[in-house]
């Protein structure tokens, strides 16, 4: 059975990521900033599994008027909505998903290339 994933993964020019996939495969969230190397990367994971009910949020819309979510520690962006939503109840939807799922997601180890 899948389980919820945090997915390691690098592109042009070579910093490193790191994503939230759900069991059924679908993105939850995102760093807000890539990572230099793959083990400040999995720090930062660590991190937010671990600090995840501490964590501030941030629910607003963008220039566009669409609706993003953002989470930090102590002022220090940490995770952020993969997309944008038409509604406001989309978008805290995910956010409260993602809390839900963060803390006890898997961390895969193989780091994977996108172009």
């Amino acid at each position: 059975m899948a389980s919820a994933r945090y997915q390691l993964f690098t592109r042009f020019p070579r910093a490193v990521e790191w994503r939230l996939i759900s069991a059924n495969n679908r993105e939850l969230g995102r760093c807000t900033e890539p990572f230099l190397d793959l083990g400040s990367c999995t720090t930062a994971v660590e991190r937010l599994r671990e600090g995840i009910d501490s964590a501030d949020e941030v629910v607003a819309q963008d220039p566009s008027g669409r609706w993003r979510w953002r989470l930090s520690f102590e002022d220090l962006p940490v995770a952020m909505s993969c997309r944008a939503y038409l509604r406001r109840v989309e978008c805290t939807s995910t956010l409260l998903q993602f809390r839900k799922t963060a803390s006890g997601a898997v961390l895969v180890p193989r780091l994977r290339t996108f172009r």
